[in-house]
């Protein structure tokens, strides 16, 4: 805004110069201003904030790692993730003006208009407040109140990470993160007065997430994809809109901007009218006047982008051609160059070394790694830059605004320091650390609950009903804990608050949540401890409803609720604890609180024990709660940082879960996770290297590991450490003496800790055609040692007649391949085929209890993979050509094949060699996907959802793929493009768009929940995000899959049509409801054909939907309109009729009124609803209505027609069910 007349200044917000009003001073994130600032600045004031509290860890997703502040008059205004407030400053002073608190961290600044701030919260609530007081004007909740555990926080599954914009008479921004939980871009119309409605559009691209601040330019709206290109959208309809800028692989980031015809990101310059990108790195550029500066390698450089030069090159043909490319105007050495050799930093002129900053007036201004600089522009053409005065800042700059007449710098340490042109002694305001309340009653009841409770370190703690403040304050000072406290009472909420945020702990350790504390949405499992201070105020006198809430809440294996309950209430509360039958809960007494425990792991749940998920290495797990659909659990936070993981193409050591921790290898270090929450439990130091036998795609490192319920084994070349799982301090260490003796891979069954143990010997042996020489040089397993696993001490050993290089272990058997395989432990190498083996080859079982040679038969193939079903007591063996099933108690054959792995697309090599022993049947995962019985080989069989005809079972999966499968009691895991699943139960293939899993398959189902480590860490695909989640199963989770099911022969007997959905799903009643027009991955082929044969579609989440029982709110979330008439073939003679019910779907997708939609349905020739009146009979937007017709006769064909009597007709889907 220009400077306002006198008449002005009386206004609160009066603007005496230019505002800053939003990231990077406008919609096109500029940096740029008309202000003019003194040529010589002086320190006002500094105000420290403390550091940030960031969601990634990540620079290429820093997009909240340092505050961004923005200027409107005289008032700045700063969003926190660290305190989940945003705070008005006096720019004059640095005093606090006002506070407004979210019930989530502020990861966005906010974007001014006319006196009001708009900005979004993880807490998934987009804001409008008033700026001059922080008075809410209004809040726009997300599509559901679900809760997870987001980046180490409680955050709304759609929390706001895409940062609001403001473009003409539109607000603009993004909700979401994962797109298979759903993201959409929402738009905001505002004015004098805003009041909606709030306009969601589902992001449908494919792994697309916004991260980052949204921009906008030309009627377009710009959004940053994190680590994935940026996206743009029509501004008005919301829809896709590119422009042609390309993926810049591994500089993809957060930050865009855009202005005139150039889109500015990951550094790329890209001319929006050409469609074309500019062979310029131009980091973090300021754009202004279609000019462009930035900093590289010490040197600040000036483009200009309108008036540009004319190069001529040649094309491969050696053809020359003219190419116009930006002009550089000028360059000015700043800093330091890089030395002659030095490799330089990846964040070079991004946020590392000199960076350039904002332009003001005439001036640009830019930091280095202590001080920040101006740079006095040339007036005309030709001349050169001068270097203005360099200012020193205590601390490191991170960001920078002019307005005001000041330049404001922010550092990565969190102080705000301001400069203006006076000179003057500088206030500096401290971080609040105001001491809470000790020594009183409250002290002694939380050290007494934290003592009862045993919880020593940073779990979580809930508290429902927070009373006076005074408990959750005694917990805040005697324990480590996070405290999370939920209360009605916008009063006692915001009171506690203050308090809390005086002290210094708001956020980081307490953060105080308004709303009802039983319809909080919280998510389950994460709470170690639940009390309360005031139950009145808990949510308690819904009785019921309080001991689901909270025993949902309470973390497995030991997650106690201490509640301070006596007389009536507490007889009440235990007759519904009894009534409730709840899995393992425990009702006690503890000091002076009733209290209720959750008991060992949950019910169903099973362990991850060994690398292949057991010492039979069946790559199985037996867990059956994980089962589809899923939801988000948790992600991110410190279980997500890189520094944790090897690079994906080392192939570490698989994830070991039991007993709610998980265990992760990573360079240098061994970290235990609490796989319900993310929360690091203990980190050790490890040395770098790995032990002998591990096998990976490209390479292979790290230490064999495995865990039982009382140790980790950690197994270095001479020593094996036992280490406790829940400390990790080491119990005790087993060490090999001999010289020329390695420890290799370890498996523990009962209490025998069976080892292979490599020697050194080299050995020639003739191969299995004449004339081929296997010549085994360096290691080899060539002995089995079996010790007590606590202990250490020898049981019994066995060494090879060549080598032990594959062992499985079950039924109190050790089962070995005595053999020599050529590199067998370079699969990409050999490129996944079988290995060259030696002549003599044997399978050989041993009592694992004496050694007893119990048989030895000679083995048929160069098996590369053992595997062990001891319900079946069959053991397996096979390579990328042969499955072979013998007997486990005398070694007997069973049966063989002859079944080639095929693969899918990616790297076979990975699975070439590895079937699932899954049940009572192997599942062939090395592509095609199918299944064989155990005991006979022979091929199973399953029905066709559609015809009821018998099909051979099968599974697939699109998409490159660099990993083997996995199975539990309902879902295959794997990787797919995308990491994804196949449902074992209803036979489709989901996948889990906008992450991916690691070169190793690290998708594992145990203890209750998928988990998802980041073990694609290193990768420089396009995902948005790469981190650590967990999921769980989760009943109304959208669920959209493909399948093999394909063409199909017969009458139709049962099928669905949903139309314009993103996949098919499996309805509760057995109807596979097909997506039409196909979504574009394999599907049944069902013969519709519509008028006109492209109608208009709609699609929204799920749970926008408000969907009755027995209602399918997926069905209803996208439909077509515009259509007149639905033909569906069912496949049958015309002479042949059958009878059918048919249910017809629909839904008002618009804020239509009764009356403005009408029209008239028909069936068959036959009205069968007149004039539906589709708002006034479904009681509204997005709410179904279903018309069940019975009996219907149908011949070759279904034919319904919709005939409009008022505005556009609309319909969902269509289910036929043969009666």
């Amino acid at each position: 805004m220009k400077k306002l007349v006198s008449v002005c200044l009386l206004l609160p917000f009066a603007v005496f110069s230019e505002d800053w009003p939003t990231w990077r001073a406008d919609s096109g994130r500029s940096a740029a201003t008309a202000e003019t600032l003194p040529s010589e600045l002086h320190l006002q004031w500094v105000r420290d904030f403390g550091p940030q509290s960031p969601a990634w860890s990540e620079p290429r997703l820093s997009f909240d790692d340092r505050y961004h502040p923005i200027v409107v008059g005289t008032m700045m205004f700063l969003a926190s993730s660290r305190e989940d407030c945003l705070t008005a400053l006096d720019v004059a002073t640095g005093q606090v003006a006002w506070r407004f608190f979210s019930n989530g961290p502020i990861r966005f600044a906010p974007a001014h208009r006319e006196g009001k701030l708009y900005f979004g919260s993880d807490d998934g609530c987009f804001y409008v407040i008033e700026a001059e007081t922080g008075r809410l004007i209004r809040k726009f909740e997300p599509i559901s109140n679900r809760k997870v555990v987001g980046n180490a926080r409680l955050s709304s599954v759609w929390p706001i990470r895409g940062g609001a914009v403001v473009e003409g008479n539109a607000a603009y921004f993004s909700a979401g993160v994962w797109p298979f939980e759903g993201a959409s871009l929402c738009r905001l119309p505002i004015g004098p007065k805003v009041t909606g409605p709030l306009e969601r559009v589902a992001l449908k691209l494919k792994d697309f997430t916004p991260q980052g601040y949204l921009s906008t330019n030309g009627g377009k709206v710009f959004v940053p994809g994190g680590r994935a290109k940026v996206e743009s959208f029509d501004g008005t309809t919301l829809k896709p809109s590119s422009v042609g800028n390309k993926d810049v692989r591994g500089r993809n980031d957060w930050h865009v901007a855009v202005s005139g015809d150039w889109l500015l990101s990951g550094g790329s310059v890209h001319d929006v009218k050409a469609r074309r990108t500019y062979a310029l790195n131009a980091p973090r550029a300021v754009v202004s006047g279609g000019k462009i500066y930035f900093a590289k390698n010490g040197v600040v450089r000036a483009y200009d982008l309108v008036h540009q030069k004319v190069q001529t090159k040649k094309d491969r043909r050696g053809k020359p051609y003219e190419v116009s490319v930006p002009k550089q105007l000028w360059f000015l050495q700043v800093g330091k160059p890089p030395k002659k050799g030095e490799p330089v930093h990846p964040l070079e002129g991004i946020d590392r070394g000199i960076v350039m900053g904002i332009k003001a007036g005439n001036r640009l201004y830019g930091r280095g790694p202590d001080s920040v600089f101006s740079i006095d522009l040339p007036k005309v053409e030709g001349e050169q830059p001068k270097l203005g005065q360099t200012l020193k800042v205590q601390g490191s700059p991170a960001a920078m605004l002019a307005a005001a007449g000041r330049l404001f710098v922010v550092t990565r340490e969190g102080s705000i320091a301001c400069f203006a042109g006076k000179k003057t002694n500088p206030k500096l305001h401290g971080r609040p650390n105001a001491p809470l309340a000790r020594g009183n009653v409250w002290s002694a009841k939380a050290k007494r609950l934290v003592s009862e409770s045993k919880v020593t370190d940073d779990a979580y703690c809930l508290v429902l009903g927070v009373g006076s403040g005074r408990l959750v304050e005694a917990l805040a000072e005697e324990s480590r804990m996070r405290i999370i406290a939920v209360d009605g009472d916008s009063d006692k909420v915001a009171s506690l608050r203050k308090r809390i945020h005086a002290a210094g702990l708001y956020g980081s350790r307490v953060v105080v949540h308004r709303g009802d504390p039983l319809a909080f949405g919280l998510p389950p499992y994460f709470a170690s401890v639940v009390t309360s201070e005031d139950v009145g105020s808990s949510g308690f006198g819904r009785t019921s409803d309080f001991v689901k809430t909270i025993f949902d809440c309470l973390r497995p294996y030991g997650g106690t609720a201490f509640l301070p309950l006596g007389g009536s209430k507490e007889g009440m509360f235990r007759k519904v604890v009894d009534d409730a039958k709840l899995s393992r809960a425990v009702v006690g007494q503890a000091d002076q609180w009733i209290t209720l425990k959750r008991a060992g792991a949950l019910e169903g749940a099973a362990d991850w024990t060994h690398e292949y998920s057991n010492p039979s290495n069946t790559l199985a797990s037996l867990d059956k709660l994980v089962k589809a659909p899923l939801g988000l659990l948790w992600y991110g936070g410190p279980a997500g940082d890189a520094e944790l993981f090897y690079d994906r193409h080392e192939w570490a050591p698989s994830a070991i879960i039991i007993d709610g921790r998980m265990f992760i290898q990573g360079p240098g270090k061994l970290t235990a996770i609490d796989v319900y929450t993310g929360r690091v439990i203990w980190q050790n130091a490890i040395p770098i290297g790995k032990t002998k036998g591990r096998r990976g795609n490209f390479t292979a490192t790290g230490y064999h590991l495995l865990a039982t319920s009382d140790s980790v084994y950690l197994v270095y070349p001479k020593t094996c450490l036992r280490i406790d799982p829940a400390t990790g301090k080491t119990i005790s260490e087993f060490l090999l003496e001999g010289k020329n003796e390695e420890w290799g891979r370890v498996r523990v069954t009962g209490e025998f800790l069976v080892a292979s143990i490599w020697t050194e010997k080299k050995i020639v042996e003739s191969g299995e055609k004449p004339g081929d020489k296997i010549e085994i040089k360096g290691k080899a397993p060539r002995e089995i040692r079996v010790l007590d696993r606590k202990t250490g001490k020898l049981v019994w050993s066995k060494n090879a007649e060549k080598s032990f290089q594959f062992v499985g272990i079950g039924s109190s058997k050790v089962f070995c391949f005595d053999g020599y395989l050529a590199e067998l432990y370079t699969d990409m190498k050999r490129k996944g085929v079988i290995p060259k083996a030696a002549k003599e080859k044997r399978l050989k079982a041993y009592d694992v209890r004496t050694g007893e040679e119990l048989w030895s038969n000679t083995a048929d193939i160069p098996l590369t993979w053992l595997s062990y079903s001891e319900p079946n007591d069959t053991l397996i063996a096979s390579n990328k050509s042969n499955i072979m099933a013998y007997k486990g108690d005398d070694g007997a054959k069973l049966w063989e094949k002859r079944a080639e792995g095929v693969g899918f697309k990616g790297h076979p090599e990975s699975l070439w060699d590895k079937v699932i022993v899954w049940r009572n049947r192997i599942i062939d995962q090395r592509g095609p996907g199918q299944a064989y019985d155990l005991k006979t080989g022979e091929p199973i069989k399953r029905k066709h959802p559609v015809t009821g005809a018998e099909i051979p079972w099968e599974f697939t999966k699109i998409g490159h793929h660099c990993n083997y499968a996995i199975a539990s009691e309902h879902l295959l895991t794997f990787r797919a493009a995308t990491a994804g699943y196949h449902d074992l139960t209803t036979g489709g293939t989901m996948a889990l768009p906008g992450f991916r899993s690691g070169c190793r398959n690290s998708l594992i189902p145990a203890n209750g929940i998928l988990n998802a480590p980041n073990f694609a860490n290193g990768c420089i695909c396009s995902f948005s995000i790469y981190t650590s989640l967990a999921m769980v199963h989760m009943p109304d989770a959208d669920k959209w899959t493909y399948s093999t099911f394909g063409k199909h022969t017969g009458r139709i007997r049962k099928v669905g049509v949903n139309f314009n959905a993103p996949g098919d799903r499996m309805a509760p009643n057995g109807t596979l409801w097909v997506d039409y027009p196909g979504a574009g991955r394999p599907s049944p082929q069902v013969n519709v054909s519509l008028q006109p044969a492209k109608p208009s579609g709609y699609q929204v989440h799920s749970r926008q939907v408000q969907a009755k029982e027995g209602e399918h709110a997926w069905v209803a979330a996208s439909g077509i309109s515009g259509v007149s008439s639905i033909k569906l073939k069912i496949g049958q003679p015309k002479d042949d009729p059958s009878l059918y019910s048919v249910n017809l779907h629909f839904a008002e997708p618009e804020n239509r009124k009764p009356g403005e939609r009408v029209f008239d349905v028909l069936l068959q020739g036959k009205i069968v609803a007149e004039a539906l009146d589709l708002a006034k009979e479904s009681g509204g937007r997005l709410r179904p209505l279903i018309k069940r017709l019975d009996h219907v006769k149908v011949a070759d064909s279904i034919l319904i027609e919709l005939k409009p009597v008022k505005g556009k007709t609309v319909i969902a889907g269509v289910e036929l069910l043969a009666e």
